[in-house]
């Protein structure tokens, strides 16, 4: 099983691998202790014939190289107190 992230008392967060892409999926932890995607519909087809479809709420990030940019993108905009020295261009 997966590691989840917990967000908040009712949403968790999973990276799942399917057929070698990754997606970051929201979901919740049931009582079973498992992770249970949030699903969402969607519509697909032209204006004249539009079909409802169930998908589970997901980011698509493709390859594990994007995955890990993504991850890499996030640390260098928002985890600025986290970073060791040398991480970037001295400041002085």
């Amino acid at each position: 099983m997966a590691e989840q992230i917990k967000i908040d008392d009712f949403t968790s967060l999973q990276i799942e691998e399917y057929n070698g892409k990754f997606s970051i999926v929201e979901g919740w932890i049931g009582r079973d202790d498992t992770f249970k995607a949030s699903w969402c519909e969607r519509e697909f087809g032209p204006k004249d014939a539009k079909e409802k479809k169930r998908w589970p709420v997901k980011v698509k990030c493709g390859s594990k190289s994007t995955l890990l940019a993504l991850a890499n993108y996030i640390l260098f905009k928002y985890g600025e107190e986290e970073r060791q020295p040398g991480d970037d261009e001295t400041p002085f």
